[in-house]
């Protein structure tokens, strides 16, 4: 009888261990996710796009050998396949620009590089878009950080969907849910028709905030309605939206 108690009492104990293991991995798996899945699921929104705008200059022009080179050199460091042949090479006026163009593990590229004469600059603008929920724009700024020389800016964008479609009445309660997410203070709001946009300062995410007016900014949230889909569409960017919405 006591054998019998025994196996009880350490069956009871290996589930209660097993639920506090459980518990453990859910609540860890939740502080991985990013501010916007989180946001995007406490409002019931369907992810539709990410993207990633990053640009840099560097002080001297470039010919258009120099420009390929560098383009292989940034190709490299994204770890993406170089194909010499489809790298396009044009001249606008005095400027020399270098393109390439690649579909990559569920991303699509986008590379242009260009050389001023005048100035004695070169510019460099990279546009990376994905519709994978998994897309880490945080391991493509790792990687091009380790580009020697360059100091990039990012720009992030996370833009979805409502599954249905909300009045004007009811943005400012989801873009509420979202600041609450990023944990967002010193928020701005504007409206204009269909559209209301809010500016704030998250501590939760690492993007360098910028001074507008005299306050720090480093997210920006749209919610708008396209009456002719009947459809409301979310946007969520750091440290602010530049993309056309």
């Amino acid at each position: 009888m006591k054998k019998v108690i025994y196996y009880i009492l350490f069956f009871i104990f290996i589930c209660l261990i097993g639920n506090v293991l459980i518990y453990k991995s859910i609540q860890r798996q939740l502080e991985l996710q990013s501010p916007y899945s989180l946001s995007f699921a406490s409002i019931g929104a369907i992810s539709l796009e990410s993207r990633l705008d990053c640009w840099a200059k560097l002080n001297t022009e470039s010919t258009v050998t120099e420009l390929r080179q560098e383009m292989k050199k940034i190709l490299s460091c994204l770890q993406l396949p170089i194909n010499t042949g489809s790298i396009q090479t044009k001249k606008e006026g005095i400027i020399n620009t270098v393109q390439y163009n690649i579909a990559h593990k569920k991303a699509h590229y986008y590379i242009c590089l260009k050389s001023d004469p005048v100035l004695k600059e070169t510019h460099y603008v990279i546009t990376v878009k994905s519709t994978a929920r998994e897309f880490q724009a945080r391991n493509i700024e790792e990687k091009l950080n380790g580009h020697p020389g360059l100091k990039w800016q990012y720009y992030f964008l996370r833009s979805g969907r409502l599954k249905e479609k909300i009045g004007t009445d009811s943005y400012l309660t989801v873009l509420s849910a979202i600041l609450k997410k990023f944990k967002a203070s010193d928020v701005k709001q504007y409206s204009q028709g269909q559209m209301m946009v809010v500016t704030a300062y998250s501590p939760v995410i690492g993007t360098d905030a910028l001074d507008i007016g005299g306050s720090k900014c480093n997210l920006q949230a749209a919610v708008r309605t396209d009456e002719i889909e009947h459809k409301t569409y979310i946007y969520i960017g750091s440290p602010l939206i530049i993309a056309d919405y």
